[in-house]
């Protein structure tokens, strides 16, 4: 399920809450709502950095060949009535 909070994105399933920063896209918090454990607790700094969609495979760094990464910028999301599905857009 996902709902809007104050400016910020988040999602839940009963085990896993994630919020997202309503201005950057960048993921603010990510708890383990089973075992009360916070795995990330940050305040979002740009650039962060995202590797680019459309690609058939990821190679790691060490592999000697990086895929090209964006800044991304223009960051909006939408729920969906009913909570269960939301929608991240970055320009």
């Amino acid at each position: 399920m996902f709902r809007e909070e104050g400016a910020h994105l988040v999602g839940y399933n009963g085990a896993v809450e994630i919020a997202f920063d309503g201005e950057t896209g960048a993921v603010r918090t990510l708890r383990n709502l089973v075992t009360g454990q916070t795995l990330v607790d940050a305040e979002p700094r740009l650039p962060w950095r995202l590797p680019r969609q459309g690609g058939r495979f990821y190679l790691p760094p060490h592999a000697g060949y990086v895929l090209p990464e964006y800044t991304p910028a223009g960051f909006s999301f939408s729920v969906e009535p009913g909570g269960e599905q939301a929608e991240l857009t970055w320009q």
